[in-house]
């Protein structure tokens, strides 16, 4: 017996609706497994990262200013600037600077 075309239809629709059921459990099994978290919880997770790499990358030249004022040629600027802007990517990197920030 030869499929018609409502059956056709019928079938693709069948396959799209068990496609989309088939996504919804994976994601919802996902999520429960905390693979999967709401994307406000991320951005806002994201926002406090930002917020912390931009404080401690603030904080360098008040920090380094006397030793820079002193420093006798700009190789040992560039040094105590390299250092310090290393030291500040370790720290946040460590997670020292999201410490700092909840204080």
């Amino acid at each position: 017996m030869a499929r018609t075309v409502g059956d056709k239809k019928l079938t693709f629709e069948r396959t799209v609706r068990l496609k989309k059921q088939t996504e919804k459990l994976t994601m919802e099994v996902a999520r429960l497994r905390g693979e999967l978290v709401p994307l406000e919880e991320f951005k806002a997770d994201v926002v406090r990262a930002n917020l912390a790499v931009k404080a401690r990358l603030l904080a360098i030249p008040a920090r380094c200013v006397p030793r820079l004022f002193a420093a006798e040629s700009p190789v040992i600027l560039a040094a105590i600037l390299q250092t310090e802007i290393r030291d500040a990517l370790v720290d946040l990197s460590s997670g020292i600077g999201e410490e700092e920030e909840a204080l």
